[in-house]
């Protein structure tokens, strides 16, 4: 802007491009690695009924901090392999938080009730168990991490169960608009009137 006043010829700087394409892999590696490590501090202490992050939100965010530094580590190997191993060695722990996801699924499903808190705390033979004081990093205290099979089958039997209880509700709703009328046949005897429509509501 100056040179422009002075009339003078503006200055170049074509190595700025250059300088910019070197350091932003370090600045995606660093930001990466202090949001990652904050936000997993918060998703391992925070209690899962009680997060305000979706469990959805949290696997897709674990996923992507996966994705970004492997591709760190390969594009930093060649002429910055200190760089690429601190991606690695941090990739590391973000691998060893993902393999909590299944029973943090579990955990956080909606569609767990009372009765089924009661099956998971008998599976663990831990009865004092408090789901809502429940953290990732009380899954092995709370002898949650040695029995995530039995975890996983209650769980997605009660979701199975929500998921019908949810379309029973629906149905019911959608029913109320249906009104069954009926017409005389024969003698004394009468039939559904418009039947087919109820018929099809109900196979759904």
């Amino acid at each position: 802007m100056r040179e422009g006043r002075l009339n003078q010829a503006k200055s170049e700087y074509p190595d700025f491009d250059e300088l910019k394409v070197n350091f932003d892999p370090f600045h995606n590696l660093i930001t990466t690695m202090y949001e990652a490590n904050r936000q997993l501090e918060e998703y391992s202490s925070t209690p899962l009924l009680s997060s305000a992050t979706a469990y959805e939100d949290i696997e897709a965010q674990v996923i992507s901090w996966q994705k970004t530094l492997f591709k760190l580590a390969k594009t930093l190997n060649e002429n910055h392999p200190d760089a690429s191993d601190a991606a690695t060695d941090f990739k590391k722990k973000v691998d060893e938080f993902s393999l909590n996801l299944p029973l943090m699924k579990c955990v956080m499903s909606e569609a767990l009730l009372e009765e089924d808190w009661n099956e998971i705390k008998k599976a663990i033979d831990n009865l004092d168990l408090d789901p809502q004081q429940i953290t990732v990093k009380k899954f092995s205290s709370e002898k949650l991490a040695d029995k995530v099979i039995d975890i996983e089958e209650i769980t997605n039997r009660a979701e199975k169960k929500f998921l019908l209880g949810k379309k029973l509700k629906l149905m019911k709703e959608e029913m109320k608009e249906f009104k069954l009328t009926t017409v005389p046949y024969k003698t004394e005897t009468y039939v559904l009137k418009a039947y087919d429509e109820v018929n099809a509501k109900l196979d759904d």
